[in-house]
C-alpha cells in the first residue's frame, strides 16, 4: 500500500507532465540569453507540452517567442527584438485574460511596457498567482545588455503546485511564528519596505518544478543579470538545477573536501534546496531600523560597509533556522536538521571560494568567514587532524548559531557600529586550517553540462 507522501509524489508527477511548458519557456530563455562556457558535455532536454489547455499553450508559447528575441549576453538589444519580445508579451497577457487571469494578463501587460519604458516599480519585478493561478514570474534588468537602456529584459516563469512541499506554505504563513521564535531582541523597529520578489523566487524554487532526481526539465536563471545586487548570484537556484546542475558536478564535492568522511553523505540535494528557498525570505525578519542618537535610521545607512556582510550572515543562518523551527512544528523530518546543518557548512565553504574567485560579491569572503570562526570558536565545527577536515557537533553548532543571530540581531535593533566592527573584525580572517580546506575546495574541476531543449506540442 502507499504511503500518503508516495500518493503525492505520482500526484505531483501526473500534474508536472501537464504543467511544464512555463519551465521549457525559462530553459530556453536562460540558453539564449546567458549561453554555456567552458562545459564539455552535453544534457538532452524534451518537454511534452501536448496535454497542456490550448490556452495555456497560447499563453506559455507567447512567453518562449518572446525569450527568443530577448538579447545574448553582451549584445546589442536592437529595436526590431524589443518591439517583437513586447508585442509577444502582450499575447500572452491576451491570452491570460482569456483563461481568466486577470491579474496575470495585468502584469504581463505592465510587463510588456516597461520592456521599452518605464519601469515596474511598485509590482517589484515579481508577481506570484493567487487562487488557480499557477504562474510565478520575476522579470529583472541584465545588467550588462548593451544598447538599450530598457529598465527590464529578462523574463522567468515557473509553476505552482500545491500538492508538494507543504512544509512551505506552512512557513510562509507563519513567519511571524517563527520570529518569535528567534532570540528578537526587545522593542526593535521595522519599517514596510519588503522586497517581494525575494518570495517569488523562493516559491519557484520549491514549486517551479518536479523532483530533480527524477526530471530532465532543467533551467538556468542567469542571476546576476536577472535580479538585485543583493540577491544576485552566479550559480543555479531553480528547483530542477539544484540537482543537476549544481549539486552534483560542484556541491557534493565540496562536501567531500569540508566534511570528515561520516558526515559527508549529510550534505544532500534536498538540504541545498531548503537552504535557498528560505533564505531568501529572511531579509526582513527582525529589526529593519537602527536606533541611534539622531533617531531610526535604516540598517544599510547606519552600517553602511558592514551591512552586507551581517545582512548576508543573517539570512543564511535564518534560512538554517527556519528548518529548526519547522522541525519542531513537526513539518519537517528529523533527519532534515542534520543535513541542513551540515550543508550551511559545505556552502559556507563554497561562498568564501567564490567569493575570494570574484564568483561571488565580495560581502561574502567576511559573512562566511564570521560563520565558520563563530562557529568554530564555540565548538560547533572542528577541524580534524587525522581526515584533515571539518566534524560537525550538532547540537553545539546549533546552539552557536543561536547565539551568532542573537548577536546580529541585537547589532541591527541597537545600531551598535562599535560592536559590529567587532564581531567582523574579530571573526574574519581566514586561518591555515580554513586556507588549507578552501585550497581544496577551489581545485576542484566542475564539469557542468550544456542543455540541448527541444519541445512537443506547440
Amino acid at each position: 500500500m502507499k504511503t500518503q507522501l508516495q500518493k503525492e509524489a505520482d500526484s505531483w508527477r501526473k500534474l508536472s507532465a501537464r504543467f511544464s511548458l512555463a519551465l521549457a519557456g525559462l530553459s530556453l530563455l536562460a540558453l539564449m540569453v546567458n549561453g554555456y562556457s567552458g562545459a564539455q558535455s552535453s544534457l538532452k532536454i524534451e518537454t511534452d507540452v501536448t496535454s497542456l489547455a490550448a490556452g495555456e499553450k497560447a499563453c506559455f508559447a507567447a512567453l518562449i517567442e518572446a525569450a527568443r528575441n530577448f538579447p545574448r549576453r553582451g549584445e546589442v538589444w536592437s529595436e526590431e527584438k524589443a518591439a517583437a519580445a513586447t508585442q509577444a508579451i502582450k499575447r500572452g497577457a491576451e491570452a491570460a485574460e482569456k483563461m481568466g487571469h486577470r491579474g496575470l494578463a495585468d502584469y504581463l501587460s505592465l510587463v510588456g511596457t516597461s520592456l521599452t519604458s518605464a519601469p515596474i516599480g511598485k509590482l517589484d519585478r515579481a508577481w506570484m498567482g493567487s487562487g488557480s493561478a499557477k504562474l510565478v514570474i520575476v522579470a529583472g534588468p541584465a545588467s550588462d545588455v548593451s544598447g538599450t537602456s530598457a529598465p527590464l529584459t529578462q523574463l522567468h516563469i515557473g509553476l505552482k503546485n500545491e500538492t508538494e512541499q507543504r512544509w512551505f506554505d506552512y512557513y510562509l504563513s507563519r513567519r511571524t511564528e517563527f520570529e518569535r521564535w528567534l532570540p528578537m531582541p526587545r522593542g526593535y523597529m521595522r519599517r514596510d519596505a519588503t522586497f517581494k520578489g525575494s518570495y517569488a523566487i523562493a516559491d519557484l524554487m520549491m514549486r517551479g518544478g518536479t523532483a530533480a532526481e527524477s526530471t530532465s526539465n532543467l533551467t538556468r536563471p542567469p542571476f546576476d543579470q536577472t535580479l538585485r545586487p543583493e540577491l544576485g548570484r552566479g550559480n543555479v537556484f531553480w528547483k530542477n538545477m539544484i540537482h543537476h546542475f549544481w549539486y552534483e558536478p560542484e556541491v557534493k564535492l565540496a562536501a567531500a573536501r569540508v566534511l570528515v568522511a561520516e558526515q559527508q553523505s549529510m550534505a544532500t540535494s534536498h538540504a541545498l534546496l531548503n537552504f535557498y528557498s528560505t533564505r531568501f525570505t529572511t531579509y526582513d525578519l527582525g529589526p529593519q531600523l537602527a536606533a541611534t542618537e539622531g533617531g531610526a535610521v535604516p540598517l544599510e545607512e547606519r552600517f553602511g560597509e558592514l551591512h552586507n556582510p551581517l545582512v548576508i550572515a543573517k539570512a543564511d543562518i535564518l534560512g538554517t533556522l527556519a528548518h529548526e523551527w519547522l522541525i519542531a512544528n513537526g513539518r519537517e523530518r528529523r533527519q532534515n536538521s542534520q543535513e541542513n546543518l551540515a550543508m550551511l557548512v559545505t556552502m559556507s565553504f563554497v561562498a568564501l571560494k567564490d567569493a575570494l574567485k570574484g564568483a561571488a560579491p565580495p560581502p561574502h569572503k567576511p559573512a562566511s568567514t564570521l560563520i565558520l570562526n563563530y562557529c568554530c570558536e564555540r565548538k560547533g565545527i572542528s577541524f580534524d587532524k587525522r581526515q584533515v577536515k571539518w566534524r560537525i557537533d550538532y547540537a553545539q553548532l546549533r546552539s552557536a548559531l543561536r547565539q551568532l543571530i542573537a548577536e546580529v540581531l541585537e547589532i541591527h535593533a541597537t545600531g551598535d557600529l562599535a560592536r559590529a566592527r567587532a564581531l567582523l573584525d574579530t571573526h574574519t580572517k581566514i586561518g591555515p586550517e580554513l586556507q588549507h580546506t578552501l585550497d581544496q575546495v577551489a581545485a576542484l574541476s566542475v564539469v557542468k553540462p550544456v542543455p540541448v531543449y527541444s519541445v512537443r506540442g506547440l
